[in-house]
């Protein structure tokens, strides 16, 4: 078994959604071997050039630089084995396999220095190409010595973003939460030593349908919000550095009932596409950050061919 616990007497804490909490989930050896393999900053590019929502550092576990480090190739084989699956599958009661990716989109390693910030935020329900339902986020620490005042805990927020639970990323801890349309979370701003960073590991898993209770939510890519106190500071920053097109498509996404409207009526995959020809004949670098964009890529067809794959590399 690998689960430290039987699957059975892991507790689901419903509030403020669905989460578990696995403290000392990998053997001592491999933990400290996570730790000591994990890259330096200058080794992992940058997490994202939007600096005031997500100012970090993030690594595929194929990128060549970490594909040949020991520790981390048994970790993520751990992680994405079927015996882990199925447990927590169990944990979670999931009706459906659960299925890994074996290109590691958006999974991998995460790092964060003095001065990090991960603002309020729900990831996008869906996987870019095969369009399955990312179902399940799980998040293993790797901070030995970590102290209270040093920032940088893992916040869950409620439905109305008013109040959280804090989770300290100790040494070894694992926390895994379902990713539901409410499944608002955040980071504590990072308040290290210098010289220290945050090492955090995050994993998906999805299912090839919706959970049952999600079936009718529209698809939607990694959506920032504003914390509490501050929605007019982030309304006038996202009106300054989205306008116009991403800040009416930021503005709608709050309202479930008119984003499913333009879903299925087709009316946003054709202004994305409007968007994209007149972006190709005026602004070839705003039309490339557009192909690359996971609105764009969600708005498409899924791809059978990596479908058959995923199916096929998960039976293996």
């Amino acid at each position: 078994m690998l689960l430290s616990q039987s699957p059975s007497t892991i507790k689901v804490i419903r509030e403020p959604f669905p989460y578990i909490i696995i403290d000392n989930l990998l053997d001592d050896d491999l933990a400290h071997q996570v730790e000591h393999e994990f890259p330096k900053l200058e080794e992992m590019p940058r997490h994202s050039p939007d600096y005031q929502l997500l100012d970090g550092w993030h690594s595929n576990p194929h990128d060549a630089a970490l594909a040949h480090r020991p520790g981390l190739k048994r970790l993520f084989k751990l992680l994405e084995s079927s015996e882990f699956r199925a447990q927590l599958g169990e944990v979670f009661g999931v009706e459906q396999p659960l299925f890994c990716d074996p290109e590691y989109q958006g999974a991998g390693l995460l790092a964060a220095k003095k001065g990090g910030v991960h603002k309020i935020h729900r990831d996008r329900n869906r996987h870019l190409t095969t369009h399955f339902y990312r179902r399940l986020t799980l998040l293993v620490y790797f901070n030995i010595g970590w102290q209270q005042g040093y920032g940088g805990e893992l916040n869950l927020w409620d439905k109305k973003i008013r109040e959280n639970v804090t989770l300290p990323p100790l040494f070894n801890r694992c926390v895994v939460f379902e990713n539901t349309r409410h499944a608002f979370h955040s980071v504590s701003d990072v308040n290290l030593p210098e010289g220290m960073i945050r090492k955090a590991v995050n994993f998906y898993y999805y299912t090839e349908h919706p959970a049952p209770s999600e079936r009718h939510t529209h698809v939607h890519d990694t959506e920032f919000f504003a914390s509490p106190g501050e929605k007019l500071k982030f309304w006038r920053y996202v009106a300054t550095t989205r306008f116009p097109l991403l800040l009416i498509d930021t503005a709608i996404n709050r309202n479930e009932f008119a984003s499913k409207f333009l879903q299925k009526s087709g009316i946003r995959s054709t202004s994305l596409r409007l968007a994209a020809a007149f972006f190709k004949a005026t602004s070839p670098a705003k039309y490339q950050k557009l192909m690359r964009s996971g609105r764009w890529n969600l708005s498409q067809k899924p791809n059978p061919k990596l479908i058959q794959y995923w199916k096929d590399y998960n039976r293996a």
